[in-house]
């Protein structure tokens, strides 16, 4: 019998090379993640007998899943003993390996599936945070499970961008994944996908969307969101688009305009509480330095950390007197 051949794009390896509890996959349109979950997630169950449960937050019927796209993997794979069967939302397999999907809606009934080798939410992106917090402790019975996660992002304030973008955002824009004991987050796109060129319909979309981003018929944001996997966060009735902030960035260089004028740093005074604390600098008409911090007692360590040690030369800090941030100022600052 002949061995069936799996395609996949060079970044996703890890996600079959290495084990973590939780691995993510989410980007921006044509990076392959549900095609390439689909064909792993068929070759597993093929040769390993595993169970994977394929979930979504709300699936009413098979029609809102990947259930045609699982059957479509497993016909191009030529994969043999799987056995459709829709009125129990099954795809089964004589090894004893199942597909069984089913959406969020009642959570409790996902506490029994404690069995499964894989957890596979897909259309992710709207997860909510208990959902999330009920997934991770159910998938234990199973020496190697593992939890995938698949979406295309939305706001950064969603559950699962703050839960796995958001704490990790520096790793993801400098390397492109992050990566530790627990976690394998792969951000994914057309540009690390070497087939996309050759897929007419998909480049069509792009040069189509490319065209009315141009032509300032669909926003830059929006165009950054379908295609480059970015955050969706302004709205059709913002008074400031995202847009204008960047175009704000080294404003001053571009336009020749050298700063001038006092240099000034602010601070958001928190004492103690558990809350970020902002911090700002100034030269003249420019932004020097925006910037938080979250500390046990942030007055202390912002003015230590970035006023004293970074900016020693000048300091216009703006006090209360007589306040306990000034005098967490003057011990800082040396009197």
């Amino acid at each position: 019998m002949k061995s069936p051949l799996f395609y996949l794009i060079e970044k996703l390896e890890p996600m079959i090379l290495k084990h973590k509890k939780y691995k993510c996959m989410f980007g921006g349109r044509a990076g392959t993640k549900s095609r390439f979950a689909q064909d792993i997630m068929s070759g597993e169950i093929n040769s390993c007998g595993s169970k994977v449960y394929v979930l979504r937050e709300r699936m009413k019927s098979l029609k809102e899943s990947i259930y045609a796209g699982i059957n479509k993997s497993i016909k191009d794979l030529s994969l043999k003993g799987f056995l459709p069967v829709p009125s129990h939302w099954e795809i089964r397999h004589k090894t004893g390996g199942v597909f069984t999907f089913g959406g969020m809606g009642n959570i409790i009934d996902m506490k029994g599936a404690s069995n499964y080798k894989f957890f596979l939410m897909e259309e992710a992106a709207r997860t909510k945070q208990s959902t999330i917090d009920t997934l991770g402790p159910t998938l234990r019975d199973t020496p190697g499970a593992e939890l995938w996660y698949l979406w295309n992002n939305e706001s950064s304030s969603d559950a699962m961008s703050q839960e796995f973008i958001i704490p990790f955002q520096a790793e993801i824009d400098r390397d492109g994944y992050y990566e530790d004991d627990y976690h394998l987050i792969i951000k994914v796109g057309f540009q690390d996908n070497p087939w996309f060129e050759h897929d007419e319909s998909l480049l069509g979309e792009y040069k189509k969307d490319k065209e009315k981003m141009e032509s300032k018929r669909m926003s830059k944001a929006r165009f950054n969101h379908i295609w480059l996997g970015d955050f969706i966060d302004d709205v059709e009735s913002s008074v400031i688009i995202a847009e204008w902030f960047d175009a704000c960035i080294d404003a001053h260089i571009k336009l020749g305009i050298e700063p001038r004028g006092a240099k000034i740093s602010s601070f958001d005074p928190a004492d103690t509480g558990g809350d970020a604390k902002g911090y700002a600098e100034r030269h003249g008409i420019v932004f020097t330095c925006l910037d938080e911090i979250e500390a046990e007692n942030g007055n202390r360590a912002f003015f230590c950390e970035s006023s004293t040690c970074r900016h020693a030369s000048w300091h216009c800090l703006y006090q209360i007197p007589q306040t306990k941030l000034s005098r967490e100022v003057s011990l800082c600052v040396g009197g």
